[in-house]
């Protein structure tokens, strides 16, 4: 107290008003988290969401609070800041950067808590996301699979400003997943191309006509062509000794990996059945 009675009254209640704001800040915001911890909701995601939500919320409204306690003073100095400032520009020009990337991803939504995204070389579903990072759970090992490997990756939301963000679920129950099978271009590829298509079709049979009418639901929505989810196989020439079996099917859109693996697998039983 005799610190505070030595400064100007004015410092020192605008000191004092921050701190009671900073305490409460903190003790909201824990009974707020902790009482959506013990909440049980049907789907985990929406917890993550509201825990998400209030956080930001909460971190805004003490900054918008410390700048109203503070405000007479920012103005005073506002004029001699100018040239600091500037520096403080360079310096944390990735910090900057990071966060108008946050101001992006909030204001065009490219994704949600719990998609499958692909941001350059990362690749996961999201888990987390703040002003300045987002925290994907990893898929992998690289691009053409889709399993987790255990490990977390902490991006920088600067990343989202100049690399494009690549949807894999964008909230849809199916989606069109591509995969490919390579093989010898002097190899019975035409058959194995009919034993693929076939596998293919045998897999997503059980669930293809729902697949058809969320599609074509969700394109009237989009206001676009519905595509044919039907099964195919295309094929493409990398090189001239190779051809690859490009499949396309429709999948659910959190098990494109175990549907891949179940056709691989289906396919090379028929291939041993035609042999034997």
């Amino acid at each position: 107290m005799n610190f505070l009675s030595t400064m100007n009254p004015q410092t020192a209640n605008n000191i004092i008003s921050t701190l009671i704001l900073i305490l409460s800040f903190w003790i909201v915001r824990w009974m707020t988290v902790n009482a959506l911890t013990r909440w049980r909701p049907p789907n985990a995601d929406i917890r993550r969401k509201w825990i998400f939500q209030i956080k930001n919320f909460l971190f805004v409204f003490l900054i918008i609070g410390v700048v109203v306690i503070w405000a007479t003073e920012l103005r005073t100095f506002a004029f001699s800041l100018v040239a600091v400032a500037a520096a403080i520009v360079i310096a944390t020009k990735e910090l900057i950067l990071c966060f108008l990337g946050g101001v992006l991803r909030g204001s065009t939504r490219p994704f949600d808590l719990g998609d499958r995204i692909q941001v350059g070389q990362f690749h996961g579903d999201v888990i987390d996301h703040s002003f300045f990072t987002t925290t994907l759970l990893e898929i992998g090992p690289g691009l053409d699979l889709h399993q987790y490997t255990g490990r977390s990756i902490e991006i920088p939301n600067c990343l989202f400003l100049t690399t494009p963000i690549l949807n894999e679920t964008s909230a849809q129950k199916y989606v069109l997943h591509t995969f490919r099978l390579p093989f010898p271009r002097e190899g019975q590829w035409q058959k194995a191309e009919s034993k693929l298509l076939e596998a293919a079709n045998e897999e997503c049979a059980p669930y293809l006509e729902e697949a058809r009418i969320t599609m074509d639901q969700m394109s009237h929505i989009k206001g676009i062509e519905p595509p044919n989810p039907d099964p195919r196989v295309t094929l493409h020439f990398p090189d001239p000794n190779r051809v690859d079996l490009v499949v396309r099917m429709p999948v659910p859109s959190q098990r494109k990996g175990r549907l891949e693996q179940a056709v691989f697998k289906r396919f090379f039983s028929k291939l041993e059945s035609q042999q034997k």
